[in-house]
């Protein structure tokens, strides 16, 4: 039996598991009882350590939502006033929140929601705080001073719309098989991010008195290596500290449906609490496809052509020596938003714009079931890589919020890469922007396959015994 055939089998023995599930139960949605894994099951807890202390997964998603009172932010216009409009955002945010120190389930303002499937591999959530492997930060990039690569790990939210949402996506109580066809998140939707640092505030002068979390978050496993394979090694505990918030507004004035805003924090900021001295870097509503002018050029400015984005110039750093308080020392393609700890040669609306999975079970081989399109051009680690034709494939359009499918080259859906001939084509299924449903999908597939695999070689030493 070779592994495809193994993944279809263990695909349609979870479709007839469900199926019996249904017939021998009346229970509702809202009876549901999800049950996804919070963090990576090969970097467990210590035996002993107190419950209080392990990350819950907040997975208790609505059957249904109330729309409520419309959101502070939209009565503010965000193109003519940027910074109140993502100020709002993240205060809405971080109401109910830091108080309890991020434990979202317990919030009693609001509740939020984490997105389920992020456990998975070496990238997955640690047991402390459910934060994944973000973007490592390359010396300079955070500031002058930084001399050493610095790792960046994040956990990210969703409000009642939103998980309202990922339940649609993950049906019969979390049990079959996902359905990113549902990703159609409801206006109002809200989600954010906090992404934190393992760079020091010797490096990086403006992380003074941020918040620190202690986070199990190394060493990285190379891929596939598990618990008692030589030169698997287990995860260790590392101080973190808060660098990056980033929000996201599913918002009808947008081109693109969503409006995309990120935050650095200053530690040299006034304010008496670390939310305080939270400053805005940008906001963003679209990719800019028609401005290729100053795409190629590196460092960090501000382009006149761009408009969907604002950047707040203040953080610009200036002619001289560096200062200790925050600036951004890249954003994105030719000035476009991105965060400190982000590429540069992306944006903010770009890689999300890309959250997709691949449709149905093809092309083959198996492998490539729910895989995700690629959010960075091939060969494009500065701006000055940077192509037309690449430009034209990663930012020549706005894509359209939503799910429904989107057709990609090679180039874009990674396959057959290098593209040659005939440059084939693939069909995706969008998930409205969310790159944390579209990654939760890959890997619940990955992890099919994976099983499979097992299956496989646990036959063939049957065989040799």
């Amino acid at each position: 039996m070779t592994t495809r055939n193994v993944v279809l089998a263990l695909l349609a023995l979870i479709a007839i598991t469900i199926a019996i599930l249904r017939a021998c139960s009346s229970k509702t949605i809202t009876e549901c009882s999800y049950k996804f894994p919070a963090y990576n099951p090969n970097h467990p807890p210590p035996a002993g350590t107190p419950a209080s202390t392990v990350f819950a997964l907040s997975q208790e998603y609505p059957s249904a939502y109330s729309p409520g009172a419309p959101g502070p932010w939209t009565s503010i216009n965000f193109q003519t006033n940027p910074a109140g409009y993502a100020t709002a955002v993240l205060n809405y945010c971080l109401e109910g929140n830091t108080s309890i120190d991020f434990k979202v389930q317990n919030n009693t303002v609001r509740k939020w929601y984490h997105a389920p499937w992020l456990h998975y591999g070496e990238n997955g959530r640690e047991w402390r705080h459910g934060l994944t492997r973000e973007r490592n930060s390359r010396p300079g990039e955070l500031h002058p001073g930084q001399t050493a690569t610095a790792f960046s790990w994040a956990v990210g939210f969703y409000n009642e719309p939103g998980g309202y949402t990922i339940g649609k996506v993950w049906p019969d109580c979390g049990q079959n098989i996902p359905v990113p066809s549902a990703s159609n998140f409801p206006e109002g939707t809200v989600g954010f991010k906090l992404l934190f640092s393992s760079a020091t505030d010797a490096q990086v002068p403006y992380l003074r008195n941020s918040l620190t979390w202690t986070a199990n978050t190394g060493p990285i496993n190379a891929a596939g290596l598990k618990p008692g394979d030589p030169g698997w090694q287990p995860r260790t505990d590392h101080t973190m500290r808060l660098l990056q918030v980033d929000i996201i507004v599913k918002d009808n004035r947008s081109p693109i449906g969503w409006v995309f805003g990120t935050f650095v924090y200053d530690g040299y900021a006034a304010g008496a609490t670390v939310w305080e001295r939270l400053t805005p870097v940008g906001l963003s509503w679209g990719n800019d496809p028609g401005v290729t002018a100053m795409m190629n050029n590196s460092g960090v400015f501000i382009n006149p052509g761009l408009s969907q984005s604002w950047i707040n110039a203040s953080l610009l750093p200036a002619a001289g020596a560096p200062v200790n308080a925050a600036r951004v020392y890249h954003l994105g393609l030719g000035g476009r938003l991105n965060g400190p700890v982000d590429n540069l040669v992306s944006s903010c609306t770009s890689c999300h714009g890309k959250a997709a999975v691949l449709k149905d079970l093809q092309p083959d081989p198996i492998e490539n079931i729910g895989r995700n399109p690629r959010m960075i051009p091939s060969g494009v680690t500065v701006p000055s890589d940077m192509t037309s034709p690449k430009f034209n494939d990663f930012f020549g359009t706005n894509i359209p919020a939503g799910s429904g499918d989107i057709t990609y080259n090679c180039y874009i859906s990674g396959l057959n890469n290098p593209c040659g001939g005939a440059n084939p084509s693939y069909v995706f299924t969008k998930t409205d922007y969310s790159l944390q449903l579209a990654v939760g999908i890959e890997n619940y597939f990955s992890s099919v396959q994976e099983r499979a695999r097992d299956y496989l070689q646990q036959q063939a030493e049957t065989k040799r015994q």
